[in-house]
């Protein structure tokens, strides 16, 4: 039985016909923190038992959101760090200096980002979860490293090497195929905000 209502369904059907790289540049289009507030209403739409949690903020020690899985052995706790654009860690082939230096100024920068990443990830597995749905402090056992981007096979390598079986990387193709199918509403957000302004000038006008 499909518990969606039929506005739901009616947005799952317009994201499906926009084209894939529409939703891609809609999605890494949104700044950083709003796209936290989106990937909190994912997952819950998702796993509608899990608590999830926006965390993001000076105790956040590396995790973004916090998702909570509970049920009568205890609690599974997910740290989620989120980062926006891409990331292809540094690729040496055999190229002159001056390509070599140009190179190396862009992949320095990735190579930022890529460090950014590792260091959230390891500060999440060192401090236990703060959440306002619960009174004790909940230690991680597993990190999520969601892009809204993509990723190099170099640099999820890289990432996997370090932290073994402990995180999971989902990129923006998998960003793509979950917001369309459990939260369309993010490729429509500025459409549907447009609509309801456009729906209260018309009653303030009719009113007067």
């Amino acid at each position: 039985m499909n518990s969606k209502t039929p506005t739901e369904i009616n947005l799952k059907t317009q994201a499906e016909l926009l084209t894939k790289d529409l939703r891609r540049q809609i999605i890494m289009d949104y700044p950083e923190i709003d796209l936290h507030k989106q990937l909190k209403r994912l997952f819950q739409t998702m796993q509608p038992n899990y608590t999830v949690e926006v965390t993001h903020g000076s105790q956040e020690f590396g995790k973004d959101l916090v998702i909570v899985k509970s049920d009568e052995f205890g609690n599974e706790v997910f740290g989620v760090v989120v980062k926006c654009g891409h990331i292809r860690g540094k690729t040496r082939g055999d190229v002159d200096s001056l390509k070599d230096r140009i190179d190396d100024v862009f992949s320095k920068a990735e190579d930022k980002r890529l460090d950014e990443i590792k260091s959230q990830i390891q500060q999440a597995f060192a401090h236990p979860a703060e959440m306002k749905s619960y009174l004790e402090d909940l230690p991680v056992t597993k990190v999520y490293v969601v892009l809204a981007g993509e990723l190099s096979n170099n640099a999820r390598k890289r990432l996997a090497n370090e932290f073994t079986d402990r995180i999971e990387i989902y990129d923006v193709i998998w960003l793509i195929d979950k917001f369309t199918e459990f939260h369309p509403h993010i490729f429509f957000q500025g459409r549907i905000i447009n609509f309801l302004e456009k729906k209260i000038i018309e009653l303030e006008e009719n009113h007067h």
